[in-house]
């Protein structure tokens, strides 16, 4: 009986400790488990707040009693499921203790993408100045003060430019949600070959060796805020980079704060069922971002990352207040190398202008092939484990009432399919 229970045991949990001294203890990751639907079990990875990971293996088969009585699904429904019906669960195969699984995530200790950047959370608007930023004061404000002669100006300068997202990591379209909300779940195509990047040397994974690769990476990512001032950023969606495939497919993406990026070696094939992604805090300490979709063995998985988190981060299941509540974001963007950056002393002149596009055909062929739709929002209210959600409209969604204020950049180069918070869009940097 004790070995029969010592195999259940194994069999029920085989996680192995990737970034760590040893396994941890069951009760943590059956607590894990029990806050997460059966499909998000199938492909877990746990993060830590300091970045570190572990791989959580689960046999839906072999269940504790406590997480087999949870109802299936609590009337969850999936956008355009329909043909994952076809398809039998995935299973991943049981890892002993101490021994590596398959390795299905990993951070990214050596950079072959450029990470996203998320920058620090937006400020509630000023009111009180808002009302004065008319053009003529934006004229009047284009210099940089001189330092030398408080009679003449100084450089040249954008400082009244801004967005609620970062413009200096690479070109974007965003949408952002009014302050508040705590969970969203879209769903996206991910276009065949909607994309060119500027290329140069560095290694090409697809040969194990130094090579010509993108030096542009593509994202399509939800994420945002938490609540607060502090409110720690997420970026979680797909990634596309050639250095990584020489096809055109996606890669599960985690960013939490400053942390490195944690992606997937299983990927979402271009062309196929539109990938759902959805994110949202179960309790004050966990953070839930999964990713569901055809991957490239044909089967629909699920791919999950769970984000340990402090309740000061700002991840919390209510949203917080309308007034610097959790912000949650959606992104098509391409990412740029920083010493392309001004900032970084090198730069480069023409980084929105170099003819890359990303979720468009090309220069002659400008429709927006990244599309949205079913794109939701709303709370969760524990102790349920499943959000409620209603459709994002415009009404849900922040618009600034300054100039200067952009969620595209640069704002002749992103295309858009149709208006509305759910839209499509792609981005080309004219050449």
């Amino acid at each position: 009986m004790r070995r029969l229970a010592e195999r259940v045991l194994t069999a029920l949990l085989g996680c192995v400790v990737l970034a760590g001294t040893g396994p941890v203890p069951a009760g943590d990751d059956l607590h894990i488990l029990r806050d997460l639907r059966p499909a998000q079990r199938e492909n877990l990875v746990v993060v830590q707040r300091d970045g570190s990971i572990r791989i959580v293996s689960y046999d839906a088969v072999v269940q504790d009693p406590q997480i087999a009585a949870l109802p299936p699904e609590r009337g969850y429904t999936i956008a355009s499921s329909a043909r994952a019906q076809h398809h039998a669960p995935a299973r991943i195969a049981l890892a002993p203790p101490l021994v590596t699984p398959a390795k299905l995530f990993a951070l990214n200790d050596t950079p072959r993408f450029v990470p996203t950047q998320a920058g620090p959370k937006p400020a509630r608007p000023a009111k009180a100045r808002a009302a004065g930023l008319d053009l003529a004061w934006l004229y009047a404000h284009r210099f940089d003060t001189s330092h030398d002669d408080r009679r003449t100006p100084g450089i040249p300068v954008r400082s009244q430019v801004a967005s609620p997202f970062d413009i200096d990591s690479g070109a974007f379209h965003g949408v952002r949600a009014v302050n508040g909300y705590s969970a969203v779940r879209v769903s996206v195509s991910i276009p065949c070959g909607a994309r060119h990047f500027v290329t140069g040397p560095g290694y090409d994974e697809v040969t194990s060796a130094p090579g010509i690769v993108d030096q542009e990476t593509g994202y399509i990512y939800i994420g945002g805020w938490g609540a607060g001032p502090r409110g720690v950023s997420v970026d979680a969606g797909l990634q596309k980079s050639s250095a990584q495939s020489e096809h055109d497919d996606y890669a599960f993406y985690w960013k939490f704060a400053s942390n490195k990026p944690v992606t997937s070696e299983d990927r979402f094939p271009c062309g196929g069922p539109d990938v759902v992604l959805e994110l949202y805090p179960v309790s004050d300490s966990l953070l839930v971002f999964s990713a569901t979709g055809i991957a490239t063995d044909g089967r629909r998985h699920t791919f999950t990352a769970v984000q340990r988190t402090r309740p000061d981060d700002g991840w919390i299941p209510d949203g917080g207040s309308r007034d610097d509540g959790i912000i949650l974001k959606r992104i098509v963007s391409i990412a740029q190398p920083y010493p392309w950056h001004k900032r970084s002393g090198i730069g480069r002149s023409d980084r929105f202008v170099s003819g890359s596009y990303f979720g468009v055909d090309g220069p002659h062929d400008l429709t927006p092939r990244i599309v949205w739709h079913d794109c939701e929002i709303g709370h969760l209210t524990p102790p349920s484990i499943v959000p409620q959600y209603k459709q994002w409209t415009g009404a849900q969604t922040w618009t600034s009432q300054a100039p200067g204020i952009y969620t595209d950049w640069p704002p002749l180069g992103v295309f858009h399919g149709s208006n509305g918070a759910c839209d499509a869009a792609g981005i080309y940097l004219r050449a």
